[in-house]
This record gives structure tokens, C-alpha cells and sequence, in this order.
């Protein structure tokens, strides 16, 4: 099954998705301070999109934001590009954290990478796979 969706859309549901954690995070007792950093390259190489720093540390964060959360299932991107064979975000990140968030509903998963990684990494063949195709929609 193939999910067409408009890179607009993607950019709306991932803005939204930031906008909410940030403003979560800002209202944490423990919470010193939030950066996103989604634009800086260097972060980017390393698919990270927030750095949390609490009164333990810093916290690298990867955000993933959903609208499909009727299925109650998570969206691994495992390949970028198929045909490039480019791996997926969740394959490379080195956050520390994946924030897995439905923004219909204001729900999120906390997830502990690599330890998700590598419980995916075993247990993948169980699952199946999906892909998305973005659209461009002309005026």
C-alpha cells in the first residue's frame, strides 16, 4: 500500500510537531533550556532536531510528526530513497530520544534510540512495509 501526501502537508504536520514538543518541554520543571536546531547542517547530518538540556544534561532529541493515528502504529522510515538506496532518518539518528507525536491528538511516544533501533533491527521481519510518495499539487 502506497500513502500519497503533499510535501506541504509533511512540512505543516513536522512544524506542528516541533512547535507543540518545544512549548512541552519549556513547561518541564527540569528544563533549562530548548534549541532546535532542525536547520543547522550539522545536526541535520546526524537527524537531530532538539537539544534539551535539563538538570542532568543534554538531551538529543529526533522528532517525528504523524496525522494517521488511527491505526495506532509507528512510522520507522527505514529508507529514504529506495531507489537510491538511501537509508531512512531512523536508521542513521543519533538522538538520543525519538519523540514519536500524533499531532490530531497531542499524543506522544518517547522513545529510547538506539535501544529502539536495535529492537526494530531484530524484530523488523514481523512487520510490513509501507511507503509514502509525496505529490506536487500545482494552482
Amino acid at each position: 500500500m502506497t500513502y500519497a501526501y503533499s510535501m506541504d502537508d509533511a512540512v505543516q504536520v513536522a512544524n506542528q510537531a516541533a512547535t507543540d514538543i518545544e512549548a512541552w518541554l519549556w513547561g518541564k520543571s527540569e528544563t533549562i533550556s530548548v534549541v532546535n536546531v532542525e536547520d543547522d547542517p550539522d545536526y541535520q547530518r546526524r537527524d537531530i532536531d532538539l537539544i534539551w538540556t535539563t538538570q542532568t544534561g543534554e538531551i538529543l532529541i529526533e522528532i517525528k510528526g504523524d496525522r494517521w493515528n488511527k491505526t495506532r502504529n509507528l512510522f520507522f522510515e527505514t529508507h529514504s530513497n529506495l531507489e537510491r538506496g538511501t537509508p531512512g532518518c531512523f536508521m542513521y539518528t543519533e538522538a538520543d530520544w525519538l519523540f514519536y507525536y500524533f499531532v490530531n491528538t497531542r499524543q506522544l511516544y518517547r522513545l529510547p534510540m538506539p535501544k529502539t533501533r536495535e529492537w526494530f533491527l531484530i524484530t523488523m521481519r514481523r512487520f510490513r512495509e509501507r511507503s509514502l510518495r509525496f505529490i506536487a499539487i500545482t494552482q
